[in-house]
């Protein structure tokens, strides 16, 4: 009996934290930047106004990709979710992108695609590094299985390494290229560590 009591409080305090680290990360997103080229409308905080070069310049037509206190919202929905709030954080940073539960209020795609300001803020926040990911033929480096990497403070900066390894080749002799390259999202060893302890106890 005493076995079945001290797994329920287990679970409780699991519960608890998670809820505490909830509440958190909520705290935190909200209090991120909003999307600065919109004018929000006095009395109606959901409606705004952007300019159309702006808007045309994103490449994205949609009103959702230019509120950024709506993609924070349903992030922040997404993540509490998740077995892994802190892993899912990190997947959806990479991919610059979040899938949207069945239900989902207010957004009418099933996967809503992140503005780079809002992965910026969201990278910042939590505190994730970017790596450029290069696979090259095999032979390229001695080891490593012919994958370099290197870490960025931002995606941006990650993205132009990779474009210019695919411009210049291995060491800039345009000779030999890569297969593909990548960049994710990826947490400083120190801050997995600090967070896997808080969550984990």
């Amino acid at each position: 009996m005493s076995h079945c009591h001290d797994m329920v409080t287990e679970h409780q305090r699991h519960q608890a934290e998670r809820k505490r680290l909830m509440e958190a990360i909520a705290a935190e997103v909200q209090a991120l930047p909003d999307n600065p080229r919109i004018k929000r409308l006095p009395g109606n905080p959901h409606c705004f106004i952007a300019r159309s070069k702006d808007v045309f310049a994103s490449g994205n037509l949609t009103p959702e990709h230019h509120d950024f206190k709506r993609q924070y919202e349903l992030v922040v929905d997404e993540i509490s979710k998740a077995a892994d709030p802190i892993e899912f954080l990190r997947h959806i940073l990479t991919e610059g992108k979040v899938r949207l539960s069945r239900g989902a209020t207010g957004c009418p795609h099933a996967t809503l695609r992140l503005h780079p300001d809002v992965v910026n803020h969201l990278s910042r926040m939590g505190g994730f590094r970017w790596q450029s990911v290069a696979h090259w033929p095999a032979g390229t480096i001695s080891s490593a299985g012919d994958i370099s990497d290197d870490t960025h403070d931002t995606r941006s900066q990650a993205e132009a390494v990779c474009n210019l390894l695919k411009a210049e080749g291995f060491g800039g002799n345009r000779r030999v290229f890569p297969k593909a390259t990548r960049v994710e999202a990826v947490l400083p060893v120190a801050k997995a560590d600090e967070d896997f302890n808080e969550v984990g106890g």
